[in-house]
């Protein structure tokens, strides 16, 4: 039986939508949900009540200790979803968040895009990623995505262990190598609303990006609380 290259091509294209496409597009779309629902729940109970979750992802790093230093200051608490390689070089900062009371979650072993992974693949780098946290003496609960990006593997994966996905609704381009800590800040206080889980970044990143973070943080953190924003750990209420 003869079948045209178009339908081939065809079939491609509807099996790399239904392997990551469709998938990270239905969970995105659940994640907007939950933040809206956050959002009305807390304006209906206490319209007061002001939450929002700070995260970070892709360390530990050179930085990190910088952004702790700033968080032990303003008695921030935060999640941070570890890339397990890196946190196996910085061990000591891993124990450091712990022991002043921050969340650790796991971001996989070794940052790929799960779009352009294997199932196979993908599936060895969180569980090798999972068993290095544990290793560590830092057995996670919580989980993010590379990119925010999954794919059927990620989510078999994902279940098989219980662990919970949080995504994010506010992001500042922190990453770049062009952005200032003026301009990060001045995006999270236009972006951030009450319920906000907040996306940063403690490693990787262009031109020491972090540590315009770090500098950022010090700028939005005390106006945010002057705002009346009161930061949450995800592990405790997210």
């Amino acid at each position: 039986m003869n079948i045209s290259k178009g339908k081939i091509g065809a079939a491609c294209v509807l099996a790399g939508l239904s392997y990551s496409v469709i998938p990270t597009v239905i969970k995105r779309g659940k994640n907007c949900l939950q933040f809206y629902r956050r959002k009305r729940h807390i304006n209906k109970q206490n319209p007061k009540e002001k939450k929002i979750y700070l995260t970070f992802d892709d360390g530990p790093g050179y930085y990190t200790e910088e952004i702790l230093e700033i968080l032990k200051r303003y008695d921030v608490k935060a999640t941070f979803f570890m890339v397990s390689d890196f946190a196996k070089k910085y061990p000591e900062i891993v124990r450091r968040v712990q022991r002043e009371g921050h969340a650790v979650g796991m971001h996989s072993r070794r940052h790929k895009n799960p779009m352009f992974e294997s199932p196979l693949r993908s599936y060895r780098d969180l569980q090798q990623g999972y068993m290095d946290m544990q290793g560590l003496g830092a057995p996670v609960k919580m989980f993010r995505p590379p990119w925010g990006i999954v794919n059927m593997s990620v989510l078999f994966w994902q279940k098989q262990h219980g662990l919970t996905m949080h995504l994010w609704n506010v992001m500042t381009e922190d990453w770049r190598g062009d952005e200032t800590a003026e301009r990060i800040a001045d995006k999270l206080m236009r972006r951030v609303k009450p319920g906000s889980i907040i996306c940063l970044h403690d490693g990787r990143g262009k031109n020491n990006a972090p540590l315009r973070t770090a500098m950022a943080l010090e700028i939005a953190i005390p106006k945010l609380e002057a705002q009346g924003y009161r930061f949450v750990c995800l592990s405790k209420e997210g």
